[in-house]
């Protein structure tokens, strides 16, 4: 039997390829990884099965000719638009199940562990109470252990909203609530789901269904226990021209709780009181327009009446308004030099381009004749106004260590290297190698912070002379917008989680700001 594997260098050989590989060159990597020795089949398994997607019938009939134990390892199911779930009009009059519907009624049963569903039917539209009984069935069953649903171009009945008992992430695009019939597993909720997230999006939303939600007005009859609870709303999507009512009472339910509102700049005006959001610290407004000499000084108003915002995101559409013209730039600057946002505000992100649907921060993308010529300005206009309480000192995020912290962790990846005297800087250089090859990044450096009687006592060989300070590994630095931005990927992180044992912490540089140049790098 082949010795196996440590842990850790799988970890390192399968994370490189996940995060420098995709679709079939990742698939093809992970298979060579199989072929090459036993211990990384767990992983394997796991990553390429985790996350699948069903585009037709043949991926139905390929997934249920695989071993029974692979369908433990899905925990996210998507269904592509090319996937059809309509029957042909002979089949619906005699009430007969396609055999490619029943075969995906099967395969969704055998996945018991799904708990993230995404169904995209934006290009054909799927009516729920339309399909056969079985399939009706099928979907419904897997419903009460979901924690996530996306849905898109479908039509439910509101009933429907009944089955959800762990839900946590609901994204709704162009779904409407119409009365129909529901097949009977739980006829009314028994507790309500605490929703964390919402996404709404489409062109009308019935008033009534908001009883689903908790949602109270007058002219809403309200529902003894709703299966939906929007008051530990964290994050809301709101999209398409939802009429000001429904947008209201939604807004109004979640108040206390919301974090992160993203929102369309022709929606804000008329709905949003942010004055009595208390916790909304991320506001992303979309399809910004500079059309009107009023909206530059509208926009201002809204930001400075949300209490604690430290992240805004703004979303110009360059095909309504050409960003490389002046007169925006010197709109920016202006907004960006009052006093009162500069105190308020820790993150700036400027989106250009129509907003994304994938994620609620989109990624800056923009036309190369912008990038060229007006990212340069950008860079010095859009800053990070980052945690320094201490205005002379620098604030950097790592993990503090001692120095029998890095014999501890030499002898454990170089057996031997300590055996004979080491001078200091060649000790702490040989650690930074090791550390950046395992965790698989380069964006780690070894600074001086203020000891700490808690988390950084001991005081660091690195040292100048008199100088009271312990050793940090930082990853992330409010010394320049590079450091602040540049950091580490989640697996990355987790993985220097897991070599030092402990969170990372924020911990305040022991040298004045003129002094990072002693460090050795470049702001």
């Amino acid at each position: 039997m082949p010795e196996r594997l440590p842990p850790e260098l799988v970890d390192i050989i399968l994370d490189y390829f996940c995060e420098a590989e995709t679709g079939d060159d990742l698939v093809q990597g992970l298979k060579a990884c199989v072929r090459a020795h036993s211990s990384f089949h767990h992983r394997c398994q796991s990553t390429l099965f985790r996350d699948i997607t069903i585009r037709g019938r043949q991926d139905v009939h390929n997934l249920l000719g695989v071993s029974p134990r692979i369908f433990a390892y899905v925990h996210v199911l998507r269904i592509a638009p090319s996937f059809t779930f309509s029957k042909r009009a002979s089949e619906a009059r005699l009430h007969i199940v396609s055999p490619d519907l029943a075969a995906f009624n099967r395969l969704v049963r055998l996945l018991t562990n799904v708990h993230d569903l995404r169904v995209d039917s934006s290009s054909n539209g799927v009516e729920y109470t339309a399909l056969p009984a079985d399939t009706c069935l099928a979907l419904l069953e897997r419903v009460p252990r979901l924690k996530a649903l996306t849905l898109k171009g479908w039509t439910l009945p509101p009933d429907f909203l009944n089955y959800f008992v762990e839900i946590r992430s609901l994204d709704l695009t162009y779904v409407r609530f119409i009365p129909g019939h529901t097949p009977t597993l739980r006829t009314s909720a028994v507790t309500s789901a605490a929703l964390h997230h919402l996404s709404l999006e489409a062109s009308s939303l019935l008033t009534q269904t908001l009883a689903y939600f908790g949602v109270a007005s007058p002219t809403i009859s309200p529902i003894p226990t709703p299966p939906l609870d929007l008051r530990s709303l964290r994050s809301l999507h709101m999209s398409g021209t939802l009429y000001p009512d429904p947008q209201r009472l939604v807004l109004d339910a979640c108040r206390s709780s919301l974090e992160t509102l993203e929102y369309g700049w022709n929606q804000v005006r008329p709905v949003v009181d942010f004055s009595i959001m208390p916790r909304t610290r991320t506001l992303a407004i979309r399809d910004i327009t500079f059309q009107t000499g009023a909206a530059p000084g509208l926009l201002e108003q809204i930001i400075l009446k949300v209490p604690a915002l430290v992240h805004l995101v703004l979303n110009v559409d360059q095909a309504t308004y050409p960003l490389h013209i002046e007169p925006f730039w010197r709109w920016l600057d202006t907004f960006l030099s009052t006093p009162n946002v500069a105190i308020a505000l820790q993150t700036v992100i400027l989106v250009i381009g129509p907003t994304s649907r994938d994620t609620l921060l989109p990624p800056f993308e923009g036309a190369q004749e912008f990038v060229q010529t007006a990212l340069p300005r950008i860079q010095s206009s859009v800053r990070v106004v980052a945690r320094d309480t201490a205005k002379h000192r620098y604030w950097h995020f790592g993990w503090p260590l001692s120095d029998q912290c890095v014999d501890n962790f030499l002898d454990k990846y170089i057996p031997g290297f300590l055996d004979s005297d080491r001078a200091t800087v060649i000790k702490y250089g040989q650690f930074m190698c090791v550390a950046n090859t395992l965790a698989g990044t380069d964006r780690m450096y070894l600074v001086l912070v203020e000891p700490d009687a808690e988390f950084a006592p001991s005081q660091s060989p690195l040292a100048d002379p008199g100088e009271k300070a312990s050793t940090f590994l930082m990853v992330v630095s409010d010394c320049s917008t590079r450091y602040f931005t540049k950091r580490p990927t989640k697996r990355q992180m987790a993985r220097l989680f897991r070599m030092f044992g402990s969170a990372p912490r924020w911990m305040m540089d022991a040298r004045e700001k003129e002094r990072w140049p002693e460090y050795g790098n470049e702001l």
